[in-house]
């Protein structure tokens, strides 16, 4: 049975990726995606049902030749695509690094995997490594990443039809782009599985293809050159893998088994701390976190289900999957502190930075850069609270980010633009998709969602790390406050307009945009109430199969969450706050005659015209805008601090790592 289903969670995706691959039906190819979708959810529920965890499969010898002839051919085609674009386009920096960093990745490896490994492939056994853990990481990749597949049957033919119209596009691309989807999903669920570290190496490389192809979809100039940007820097954290496969093996463990390295830690000497950061550094560039968020905020030319499926909910999650997995071999050292430290800048630098930005996928890139600090601050941290509370942010940051990119795809494809400014008032003319909007906005922000008690458990595992707790605690607190301005923003630029005689209407429910919506915010929401439930049945495992001790987290009853410093409550925040909503609703209702026009200053022209007589009768329209600082907060500004002090501590990191 557990065959059956690591070749369904792994393999199928990437078969029926190819199979979109050849067809050109657009009907067709959407029923294989949502076959897809359906066979990866049962799995992963399926996955779940399983037991005793952990599991340990090795599959057939085959496979590891087969995953290391491919390993070789997806460097080779990062060498052939960045060799072609200098043909095309003249030599950049951007293909430059990335032709010097597969090497820089390929060498290296080629040199362990033929000269000093024994034999050729290397076999680990157990290839593959399955727990809760691994289980969460599942759930989340084949649940989330499916529907947001499904969403992107409509979204992609919208637009098509939008760049066709335009002149931009004269035939579909779409069966390339639903390879990438499915084949990335595919590869996400062998990245997590993966024990041997050739595995993992080799699964890490297929994200990343999957990553520069999806981001150079449209083959736009900006959108090619942000492709290479994400290609060469996430072939850093390649470097960082070979180079601690070679120390790895070169050293007294002799190992490439990724659970051996982990329990023998850092006590099997303090140079075993380098391999600890070469796959640290491995999971920040895949996290996008300082220096390394430009190919994350270049990423956003994508299309919208590009951002939500790789760079929101679930591939960048393979950067803090890798650090949370590995943060027990470091538990108690200097290492752990320093990543504590960082993620907490990483989370405050971003908060800040998005403020100051108008664009909406780039302020869900910011706050998706921070969200994964906060996760790495978790890491660093390293108690079994901090443990379980990052794995809990990667359970409700992964259902809300989601959403909220799925929701911004939807908006622009009414409004057609991603500029917050222009989506004043779209609360009349789009009520429903408004309203989720606010509402996954809400889960990211307020009581008693799953992220600010997951917040709150940070701050309270931060206290209790000895000199560094204040540090800690400042920037989560400062970074908390932050991410408060620019979420009011935004919800406030939805609800702000004119009021006009005559009430909404509802707009037309799409299935495939507001169907798959409704479901995120449903698991949101239900997920937050059933939040003891789920951390006994999923988070706990986890912890105590990592080697933590559950009962040190949380305990449970009555569906709250308990620990040293309090209860965490959701349902009864839940039925207040629904009470507080609904009674307001049901006793008072606004008449349209009511309604009055905005004094502007001067005469207004007509009712209904948000326009007013000016100097010289000149009719005048009125203009409203948020405030956006970004003479002080913008990223000219800051980055000219931020990107030399995430370089200065990743330095840091290092250096520890050494001494």
């Amino acid at each position: 049975m557990i065959g059956t289903l690591v070749g369904l969670a792994i393999l199928f995706p990437i078969i029926t990726g190819l199979i979109c691959l050849l067809i050109k039906n657009h009907r067709a190819r959407g029923g294989i995606v949502s076959l897809t979708a359906v066979v990866l959810i049962i799995s992963s529920i399926l996955f779940l049902r399983q037991g005793p965890f952990p599991i340990e499969y090795s599959s057939a010898s085959t496979w590891d030749s087969v995953i290391l002839v491919f390993n070789y051919v997806i460097l080779a085609i990062f060498l052939f695509v960045a060799i072609r674009d200098i043909g095309q386009r003249g030599i950049s920096r951007h293909n430059i690094l990335a032709i010097a960093l597969t090497l820089a990745a390929g060498i290296p490896l080629a040199i362990f995997e033929f000269s000093w490994a024994p034999h050729t492939p290397l076999e680990v056994t157990p290839a593959l490594y399955i727990d809760h853990l691994s289980i969460i990481m599942c759930l989340i990749i084949s649940i989330i990443g499916s529907l947001i597949c499904v969403y992107a049957i409509r979204y992609m033919r919208d637009h098509e039809e939008h760049r066709m119209h335009l002149g931009e596009l004269k035939e579909t691309t779409q069966p390339r782009f639903f390879f990438f989807m499915l084949m990335f999903l595919g590869a996400m669920n062998g990245l997590v599985f993966a024990n041997n570290l050739l595995w993992l190496g080799f699964f890490w490389e297929m994200t990343t293809l999957a990553c520069w192809g999806l981001i150079r979809h449209d083959e736009t100039p900006i959108a090619i050159t942000n492709a290479f940007r994400a290609l060469w820097m996430c072939l850093i954290g390649s470097v960082g893998f070979s180079l601690a496969i070679m120390f790895l093996w070169n050293s007294s463990l002799n190992t490439i088994s990724l659970m051996e390295v982990i329990n023998n830690g850092a006590a099997a000497g303090p140079l075993f701390l380098l391999p600890f950061a070469l796959l640290c550094l491995a999971g920040l560039t895949k996290a996008a976190q300082l220096p390394f968020q430009s190919w994350l905020l270049g990423a956003m030319v994508a299309p919208t289900p590009v951002s939500a499926l790789l760079h929101s909910s679930t591939m960048v999650k393979a950067g803090v999957y890798l650090v949370l997995r590995i943060a027990p071999g470091f538990q108690g050292t200097h290492l752990s502190t320093l990543i504590a430290i960082y993620g907490g800048a990483v989370f405050l630098a971003t908060a800040i930075l998005a403020i100051s930005q108008s664009e909406a996928k780039k302020v869900l890139a910011y706050s998706t850069i921070g969200n994964l600090g906060l996760i790495i601050l978790c890491a660093g941290i390293n108690t079994p609270l901090a443990i379980a509370v990052g794995i809990m942010l990667l359970i409700f940051h992964a259902i809300s980010k989601g959403l909220l990119f799925l929701c911004a795809g939807a908006i622009e494809h009414h409004i057609w633009s991603r500029n917050i400014e222009d989506m004043e008032g779209i609360a009349r003319n789009l009520p429903l998709l408004t309203g989720i909007t606010i509402a996954g906005m809400l889960s990211m922000l307020v009581a008693p969602f799953g992220v600010l008690i997951a917040k709150w458990g940070a701050m309270e595992a931060a206290s209790s790390i000895g000199v560094w707790s204040t540090l800690v605690l400042v920037l989560l607190m400062l970074g908390s406050g932050a991410t408060t301005v620019f979420w009011a923003k935004w919800i406030g630029r939805f609800l702000c307009h004119s009021p006009v005689p005559g009430s909404s209407k509802m707009e037309p429910f799409i299935p495939l945009y507001h169907g798959i919506l409704l479901m995120l915010i449903t698991f949101a929401a239900v997920f937050s109430i059933l939040i003891a439930p789920v951390y006994n049945s999923i988070v706990a495992p986890a912890l105590t199969e990592t080697g933590y001790t559950a009962a040190l987290a949380f305990t449970t009853g009555a569906w709250f969450l308990k620990s040293p410093m309090g209860i965490f409550a959701a349902w009864p925040i839940f039925i207040i706050i629904t009470l507080a909503l609904l009674i307001p609703a049901l006793t008072a209702r606004a008449k349209p005659e009511a309604s009055r026009s905005s004094y502007m200053c001067g005469e207004n022209v007509e009712i209904g015209v948000d326009e007013f007589v000016a100097v010289a009768d000149e009719r005048t329209g009125l203009k409203t805008g948020g405030f956006y600082i970004e003479n002080i907060l913008g990223e000219g500004n800051l980055n000219r601090f931020v990107v030399p002090v995430g370089i200065v501590l990743l330095v840091i990191l290092f250096v520890v790592a050494m001494i």
